[in-house]
């Protein structure tokens, strides 16, 4: 009787003893050995102009040449022309579509920019009516999963020193001068690109104009 009442007493402490939970295996990074950057796109809306649409058209060359400056040597990274978007006649909105694009391309991640505003300064050098100012956007997209690996989102307008004393590096480093859309542009774009871990650009991109 002792023998069945410490057996019982051990089955007892051991069916109420706390389980050990199952070890999870972190979820491995996708690799991204190649990436397809999409012709950049323009936000439209009700509220544009006629002047702000052709700033947009301007705005959406610009950005796609230093792109394509950026990228240079860089063989991981592929660009696909406007022309050769059509050809395969799908979006690229949901996570469907994108690994069905990624599978055409054999691409791992998808490289997607939008541009919303880009006003160029009125004035010159050192007066203007108002300052050049930018808007873009850019998300890196997995095939493999839809999912977004990095992003980021640039609402830029240069600001006077006068009114930001934060931006003394800046500000010399443009000489003190008001810069154009484009420059101000080629100035974020680096430093943009560079917070990804999964972009590694072999060139710089050129100095802005």
């Amino acid at each position: 009787m002792k023998k069945l009442t410490i057996i019982i007493t051990m089955f007892l402490m051991t069916a109420c003893a706390p389980r050990p939970q199952p070890q999870q295996l972190p979820i491995p990074e996708p690799e991204v050995r190649t990436i397809t950057i999409l012709p950049v796109s323009i936000t439209t809306n009700n509220n544009q102009n006629q002047k702000m649409r052709q700033e947009l058209t301007a705005g959406q060359r610009e950005l796609s040449r230093l792109l394509h400056d950026y990228f240079n040597n860089n063989d991981r990274v592929h660009f696909l022309s406007p022309d050769q978007t059509a050809t395969y006649n799908q979006g690229y909105e949901t996570r469907g579509e994108i690994r069905k694009l990624g599978r055409r391309l054999h691409s791992d991640a998808l490289m997607i920019w939008e541009i919303s505003r880009y006003r160029e300064k009125d004035g010159g050098n050192y007066s203007v009516g108002h300052p050049s100012s930018v808007a873009f956007s850019y998300r890196l997209v997995s095939t493999a999963t839809g999912a977004t690996l990095c992003g980021d989102k640039i609402d830029h307008t240069q600001e006077p020193l006068t009114e930001n004393l934060l931006s003394i590096k800046t500000f010399l480093k443009r000489g003190g001068k008001w810069v154009s859309a484009v420059r101000l542009m080629s100035d974020i774009l680096p430093s943009t690109l560079k917070q990804c871990k999964y972009l590694k650009a072999d060139k710089n991109a050129a100095a802005g104009q």
